[in-house]
């Protein structure tokens, strides 16, 4: 090839090279669920009774947030006018996952919460706390196992005791099942064990029956206890509470 050839070949405009494809990122989504349920008596014991539980799910990438609260009150009154609560539950938490692995299989998380049911004997509990979680999924994701364990700095305050501060051990499990088409069986349990002379170990646990009769709402049967190894002084180590509430997914 002549010369003047060659220097043309290497003067001539080049086709830029082909742009990257775009870098495709998860939208952040939301998704929780929430339950209500009421029931009014009059006469000559009047009585209501309230009980709302509900949670809420920020995901994006290799991270999530998780809220959850829970509110149970009964109330009772007399002829005369006079009413009192005989029992009122309030819990909050929440909660920061970040994933360790492409499928979200494993995950650390910190945590906080708090539980008062004075009526029961416990004034305040509160923890923070950090660890470790694994989750699986199988039947096309629609069963869930999740286990969580780690240490959780706890503050227990009964009536009528004074306060105490532990280091604890943190365990929780939360396990998803469909049992036909329109039920599922969801349960939950969290378990605070002292370290140290001490016996202040506590669970709590749930169990719901959850019938979707329409696309985005469900009847719920629940079942919760709560036990507490060092109850105050007079009161039961174990509390139980049923509930049957209406609920929305969103």
């Amino acid at each position: 090839m002549s010369l003047p050839l060659l220097l043309l070949a290497f003067w001539a405009p080049q086709a830029p090279p082909p742009s990257p494809a775009p870098v495709q990122t998860e939208e952040p989504t939301w998704t929780g669920k929430a339950d209500f349920g009421m029931s009014l008596l009059t006469g000559n014991n009047p009585t209501s009774k309230v009980d709302f539980q509900g949670k809420a799910q920020w995901e994006r990438e290799n991270r999530r947030w998780i809220g959850t609260g829970n509110y149970h009150a009964s109330r009772q009154g007399t002829l005369l006018g006079e009413s009192e609560t005989s029992s009122r539950l309030m819990h909050l938490g929440v909660e920061h996952h970040r994933f360790l692995d492409a499928d979200g299989d494993w995950y650390a998380y910190g945590k906080s919460s708090s539980r008062r049911d004075v009526p029961n004997g416990l004034e305040l509990r509160a923890d923070i706390g950090l660890g470790m979680g694994w989750e699986h999924r199988w039947n096309q994701d629609q069963t869930i196992l999740t286990l969580e364990a780690g240490p959780s700095l706890l503050r227990e305050d009964n009536v009528g005791s004074s306060k105490t501060d532990t280091l604890s051990g943190r365990s929780a499990l939360t396990f998803k099942l469909p049992i036909a088409e329109k039920w599922t069986l969801e349960t939950k349990a969290e378990y605070f064990f002292a370290t140290g002379n001490t016996d202040a170990n506590s669970l709590t646990s749930s169990v719901d029956m959850d019938w979707n009769f329409s696309e985005d709402w469900f009847l719920s049967f629940g079942n919760a206890l709560a036990w507490d190894g060092t109850p105050a002084p007079g009161f039961q180590e174990t509390d139980l509470r049923w509930t049957v509430n209406i609920g929305t997914t969103f």
